[in-house]
C-alpha cells in the first residue's frame, strides 16, 4: 500500500507466460517480485482472448485448458506477493469461429454487419461467463482497452492494417460515435456476463485517451447510458449505470507537456466534472495506466521519479476521486521491440537490455523508497540485474 490514504498503487505488466509473442523478458517470477517490493495491490493483468479460448461452429465458447493453467499460475504468483486486485483487460476479442479477424481488434458493423456484430457480442458474453465461473479471484473486468484512439489501433472495422497510415485505413476506422455505440455494448455484454457467476464483479469503462477532445467523448458516451437505448441490439434497454460500467477509468498521461502542471490538473478535474455532470461522481476513478517513456533519454530518466512524486502529491491534495493508479509499466521491452517510446516505459530495464540488464532505473528506486520508505534496502531491485548493486 502506497503512503497516500486515498489511493492504491497497482502495476500494468502482462506475463510472456500467459501470451504468446511477447517479450521473453516479461515472466511471472520477474513480475511477481516486483509487485512484491512496490506494494502493489492490484495488477492489470492482460489477456489475448482470441489465444486464450476458442469457438466451435455453434458459436460455444471453450477455454484452452492450457491457457488456463498459466493464467492461474501467474495469479498465484501475485497473489503470494499481496496482490488483491486484479483487473482482466480483453487485449485482443474473441470471435466466431468463421470470422476472419485473426488481429484480434476488429468489430463487425453494428449496421452493415448487424447478424455478425450480434453474433461477436454474443461470443464476448460467454466467455466473460466462464472466466467469472473458472476465475474467481478476477473481479474487475475492462471489454477493450483505448477504443477512442483516431488511429483506430485498437477498434476498427475487419480490413484495418497495423503499421498503414490513417489515411489508408480511413475506412475502417469507426467515428467517435459509432465507438460510442459498441463501447456501450461490450460493457453491457461483458458485464451480463460475469454477473452471472460472480455478482459481485465489476465492468470498468475502457480506459481512453487524455486528450482535449476526452471531455466530448465522456460526454457522449453518458449522454448515450442514460437515454436508455443502449444495448443497441436488445429489445429490452437500460439506462441504469450498473448494468454497464461501475468503474471510471482514465489514462492520464501527460501528452503535452510531459509534467503535472495546471493544464494536466484541470484536464482531470473537467473530466471527473462530466461524471458529476451526468450524477456519477461517486463512482471511484482507476488510472489504469500512468507513466512516462523516456525515449532512452538520459535526461528523463533522471525526471521521470520526481514527476511521479509530484503527481502523488496533487492527486492526493486535489483529485480524490481518484482511488488506484497502476503504474505503466513495469519493465521495458527488448526482445520484441515496438516503438521507442512504447519500449522505453517500465520501471525496470529488461533483462535482455544489452547494457543494463535487470536493472532499475532511477524512477524504480525513487518509487520504491516512497512506498517503501526512505531505509527501504534497494538491493532487492537489483535481483535480476548482471551487474549488482
Amino acid at each position: 500500500m502506497s503512503k497516500s490514504k486515498s489511493f492504491e498503487i497497482g502495476l500494468c505488466e502482462t506475463s510472456c507466460e500467459v501470451n504468446d509473442h511477447l517479450d521473453r523478458g516479461l515472466t511471472n517470477e520477474i513480475i511477481s517480485h516486483f509487485a512484491g517490493e512496490f506494494k502493489a495491490t492490484a495488477m492489470r493483468v492482460w489477456l489475448r482472448f482470441h489465444e486464450f479460448a476458442r469457438c466451435d461452429s455453434n458459436d460455444n465458447v471453450i477455454i484452452i485448458e492450457e491457457r488456463a493453467k498459466k493464467l492461474r499460475a501467474y495469479l498465484d504468483s501475485l497473489k503470494a506477493k499481496g496482490v488483491k486486485d486484479f483487473s482482466l483487460l480483453s487485449w485482443s476479442f474473441l470471435y466466431p469461429e468463421d470470422f476472419n479477424c485473426a488481429e484480434g481488434w476488429a468489430v463487425p458493423d453494428p449496421v452493415k454487419e448487424r447478424e455478425k456484430y450480434v453474433r461477436f457480442l454474443n461470443v464476448q458474453r460467454k466467455l466473460y461467463e466462464l472466466i467469472a465461473e473458472q476465475f474467481p479471484d478476477i473481479c474487475y473486468f475492462e471489454p477493450t482497452n483505448e477504443p477512442d484512439g483516431v488511429s483506430g489501433d485498437f477498434l476498427h472495422r475487419e480490413g484495418f492494417i497495423w503499421g498503414k497510415t490513417k489515411e489508408e485505413n480511413a475506412s475502417y476506422i469507426y467515428s467517435q460515435d459509432e465507438i460510442v455505440k459498441i463501447v456501450l455494448d461490450l460493457s453491457y455484454f461483458a458485464n451480463a456476463g460475469v454477473k452471472k457467476y460472480n455478482a459481485e464483479a465489476k465492468v470498468l469503462f475502457p480506459g481512453f485517451w487524455n486528450t482535449n477532445d476526452a471531455p466530448t467523448y465522456l460526454t457522449k458516451v453518458f449522454s448515450a447510458l442514460q437515454s436508455g437505448k443502449y444495448p443497441s441490439i436488445c429489445e429490452e434497454k437500460s439506462s441504469r449505470q450498473e448494468d454497464f460500467f461501475e468503474v471510471m477509468n482514465f489514462h492520464p498521461y501527460s501528452l503535452e507537456t510531459g509534467e503535472i502542471d495546471d493544464g494536466w490538473l484541470q484536464g482531470q478535474k473537467k473530466l471527473y466534472g462530466v461524471m458529476q455532470s451526468f450524477g456519477v461522481g461517486d463512482m471511484p476513478v482507476w488510472y489504469t495506466e500512468f507513466g512516462w517513456s523516456d525515449f532512452a533519454r538520459e535526461s528523463e530518466k533522471q525526471l521521470i521519479g520526481e514527476r511521479f512524486l509530484k503527481a502523488f502529491e496533487v492527486i492526493e491534495k486535489e483529485l480524490p476521486f481518484v482511488k488506484k493508479i497502476f503504474l505503466f509499466r513495469l519493465c521495458t521491452l527488448a526482445d520484441r521491440l515496438e516503438t521507442v517510446g512504447e519500449d522505453n516505459f517500465g520501471l525496470i530495464y529488461n533483462v535482455f537490455d544489452e547494457a543494463h540488464s535487470g536493472e532499475p532505473k532511477p524512477a524504480a528506486i525513487i518509487l520504491a523508497k516512497y512506498i517503501n520508505g526512505e531505509d527501504y534496502d534497494v538491493s532487492s531491485l537489483y535481483k535480476f540485474a548482471k551487474k549488482q548493486q
